[in-house]
């Protein structure tokens, strides 16, 4: 017998020994049913509980006009070393494949670019729905290198780049039987990877790969938010010119330009917002407030032709160069930068005078003419001094976003760290805070939530009917070899509205504002032969069914309207005129003389001495 040999590393429970059983994380079970939940739910489960994922930036080729087509994908994998095949799954939009998806059925052949943190923003620019015929490679500014083996180039910039040809296209369908996805296999043909990201053994360093993956977190602009976030305009969102989505923590800008093409006035402010995109159809925009975020680049604003004021107040703005993005909005006449980095260089403010000659005031303060005049004789010298500096310095890095780490056992503890913990300024450090309160708040908020009810079982599972009175309801029976009549004492303040009856040939089911009384007939009836009333003095409900062993026809109308039974509530005796009674005792003439509301005063009869002088005046 060989001897295994177990490599270990390092454990988060040391004292574990082989068998023994593994501690589970904290926690009851959820059960979510896929089908009962709707699709924007769905999808952010799922891109939240399966992560990491890495993103495919996949590069293919139109057949007929030769166009190249490069657009990331978060849905991708390896799934096979032999033979060694890739996965990537493209979705559906409106009822056709994505571009992608049509160029790969087409040649059959597709580039698996993996996606570095070097180039993300143009990869991430290259997600954006353009035409068919117009090429992502011109609007991301990403080169290309000519493939070995296949027609679809490949990414300069990736480091790692793999040639795909077509294994199989599986395609999923819906409930309605509508294709949602294409699921294509890919075998891999030709993998060029850059020794700069390679260790001694040949194996990719991940350390040198600094690949980009999907973790999940993000908080979204959904319709949902925007239609809570309308109410002052009853919830339409074509005709909204006004919203107010601060203080939600939102990561990223989405579905604006899709719900609220005609916003005149926008707020995100106090959000983690970490790069301004998907603004560029809102042609109507004056005013968009984007103070107290983490935003580094002021970029894609071109396309907001009508806006007059921007204010990016503490943000994290180093670069003064991407200003110029700025020069196309004519109508711009107010800029706030105040608490940005880019403040403190020195000429800031004859930089962006100068480079926006559309400007009224900066930070507040208007521009006058000397200022331009200055600004304008100073700019070139100052433009050349920032582009030599940035040309030095090179990219601006960013600092790696730290794995968010799951909440101690000991909630008040980790309250207690974060409020006196002391952390850095910076966008990376602010979405970590973001993320750790937001968890803690919810923690706080679990307690809260409303219980789910249980499920109310009404049939065993041998198919016998059970007999319920949740409401301890009063009840009573009259049969005759006609029909059959249930009445039920219901209070007479009780809305007709909120009781539902369904009459079963064995069985009658009645729901009282959501507690049930299940009651089983002692002889089989006709459920399409019934009568319902209800007493407008008492609130008594009578129901009368026809019995199926009666043939004849029955008048149900005339015996529901009989007059429904009022009981008489007999008082009941107190426990100590009871005892009198057993005893024989009359306790109401226990005292013979009647008790005298009122009694004259009895006065003290005069002395027999006494005499009335009438000098002496009276005492009162």
């Amino acid at each position: 017998m060989s001897k295994t040999i177990f490599t270990k590393t390092n454990s988060p429970n040391p004292g574990w020994q082989v068998g023994a059983t593994q501690p589970s994380m904290p926690g009851s079970y959820k059960h979510l049913d896929p089908a009962a939940m709707e699709k924007p739910k769905i999808y952010k489960f799922l891109i939240s509980a399966v992560v990491p994922r890495p993103i495919a930036l996949v590069s293919t080729v139109n057949k007929e006009t030769g166009t190249i087509n490069v657009a990331p994908f978060s849905y991708f994998n390896v799934v096979c070393h032999d033979p060694p095949t890739l996965m990537v799954s493209i979705n559906y939009q409106g009822g056709q494949p994505k571009d992608t998806l049509k160029n790969i059925m087409q040649n059959s052949e597709f580039v698996v670019n993996m996606m570095s943190e070097c180039f993300v923003e143009s990869a991430n620019h290259a997600s954006g729905n353009f035409p068919y015929e117009v090429s992502e490679l011109d609007q991301s500014g990403l080169t290309i290198l000519k493939s070995d083996k296949v027609v679809p180039p490949r990414i300069e910039q990736s480091a790692v780049s793999f040639e795909c040809k077509v294994h199989t296209i599986n395609y999923l369908k819906n409930t309605k039987g509508e294709t949602t996805a294409g699921v294509v296999l890919g075998e891999i043909a030709m993998i060029h990877v850059k020794d700069s990201v390679l260790d001694e053994e040949g194996t990719v360093d991940i350390a040198k790969y600094n690949i980009v993956s999907r973790l999940g977190g993000v908080r979204y602009v959904d319709e949902a938010l925007l239609r809570r976030r309308s109410e002052h305009n009853d919830g339409e969102l074509t005709t909204l010119k006004e919203i107010s989505l601060h203080q939600f923590d939102i990561e990223k800008i989405e579905n604006l330009d899709k719900y609220c093409r005609n916003l005149e006035i926008l707020y995100l402010q106090c959000n983690q917002i970490m790069k301004i995109e998907n603004l560029n159809k809102l042609k109507s925009l004056k005013y968009l407030q984007l103070s107290l975020n983490n935003i580094r680049v002021v970029e894609n604003l071109q396309g907001c032709e009508s806006l007059e004021k921007l204010d990016l107040t503490v943000n994290f703005v180093e670069d003064l160069v991407c200003l110029e993005n700025l020069k196309e909005n004519d109508a711009l006449r107010q800029l706030y930068l105040t608490g940005n980095p880019c403040t403190d260089i020195e000429g800031y403010r004859s930089f962006v005078i100068a480079t926006l000659p559309q400007l009224q005031s900066l930070d507040g303060q208007e521009i006058k003419r000397s200022e331009r005049i200055i600004a304008n004789q100073q700019y070139k010298s100052i433009r050349d001094r920032l582009l030599k500096e940035k040309l030095e310095k090179g990219k601006i890095t960013r600092d790696e976003i730290p794995e968010e780490e799951p909440l101690d056992a000991d909630l008040e503890a980790k309250k207690e760290e974060f409020q006196n913990q002391l952390v850095g300024h910076s966008p990376e450090e602010r979405l970590k805070a973001a993320r750790e309160l937001d968890k803690l708040r919810n923690k706080d908020k679990k307690h809260l939530e409303k219980k789910e009810p249980k499920k109310k079982i009404l049939v065993g599972p041998d198919g016998r009917i059970y007999q319920k009175n949740e409401g301890k309801w009063t009840f009573n029976w009259q049969i005759t070899d006609e029909w059959i009549k249930l009445t039920i004492d219901i209070s007479k303040y009780l809305d007709t509205s909120l009781i539902n009856v369904q009459v079963n040939p064995t069985f009658v089911c009645i729901t009282i504002k959501e507690k049930i009384l299940q009651l089983l007939f002692e002889h089989p009836v006709k459920p399409d032969s019934q009568y319902l009333e209800r007493s407008k003095l008492t609130g008594q409900l009578a129901i009368t069914v026809a019995r199926q062993s009666f043939s004849g026809i029955v008048d149900l109308e005339k015996a529901g309207k009989e007059q429904l039974e009022i009981k008489p509530v007999k008082k009941e005796l107190k426990p100590q005129k009871k005892r009198f009674e057993k005893l024989g005792v009359d306790y109401k003439n226990i005292v013979k003389e009647p008790k005298k509301i009122f009694e004259k005063p009895k006065f003290k009869p005069q002395d027999t001495d006494f005499v009335d002088d009438p000098d002496v005046p009276p005492l009162c």
